[in-house]
């Protein structure tokens, strides 16, 4: 067991490791301007101003009555499916629309990290009180779950998309749940050896 508790320890440490470095990057070191910012169209700048999904809400309604007005004009042609994204009035509908679904898969993300990085944490102390009162090796199974699924959501963030408001926050808590499995790693892997637990149990 000794041998296949530090096995594990170095790739759970590397894992959470890499990825609290990758989430720091994103959040404070990578650039976020590019050179193409200035040729932003107007719809655009609009989409990267919006703050919250409340105000996306309001472009897409003004440009959803943007399509109506064109659509209701008989003088004007019919734009064929495979064209609208590349075509005014649709393509700013398009693109607001696309934006709204970004910004709430990332509030999805957010509500799944907080349910399953917490079921990771208590099948963690489940297995832990397993190992010292009951059974090591299905203890060891829980603390293995357990620390699995915390690193899983805790995994890095790769984007090629506005860092808006939603994406921020799914960021904070994936460093902050991300350093916390750090520092329990630690934790337990300190109190392993403090009570010499690797020698009593082979």
């Amino acid at each position: 067991m000794r041998a296949t508790l530090i096995v594990l320890f170095i790739i759970a440490m590397l894992t959470s490791t890499t990825q609290t470095f990758k989430h720091i990057y994103v959040k404070w070191v990578e650039p976020t301007n590019s050179v193409l910012d200035e040729f932003k169209n107007e719809v655009e700048s609009d989409i990267s101003n919006a703050k919250n999904l409340d105000e996306l809400v309001i472009l897409y309604q003004a440009a959803q009555a943007n399509v109506k007005t064109y659509e209701a004009n008989s003088e004007n042609p019919v734009i064929e499916y495979r064209n609208k994204s590349d075509t005014e009035p649709y393509e700013s509908e398009l693109k607001i629309k696309k934006e709204i679904e970004n910004r709430e898969f990332d509030k999805n993300q957010l509500y799944k990290l907080w349910f399953y990085w917490s079921c990771g944490m208590i099948t963690l102390f489940v297995g832990i009180f397993t190992f010292k009162n009951i059974n090591n090796w299905l203890g060891l199974s829980g603390i293995i779950v357990g620390f699995t699924e915390m690193l899983s959501w805790t995994s890095p963030l790769f984007h090629t998309r506005l860092l808006s408001q939603q994406f921020e926050y799914l960021l904070n808590y994936k460093l902050v749940f991300s350093i916390i499995t750090w520092l329990l790693l630690i934790t337990i892997w300190l109190f392993i050896e403090k009570r010499d637990l690797l020698t009593k149990n082979g």
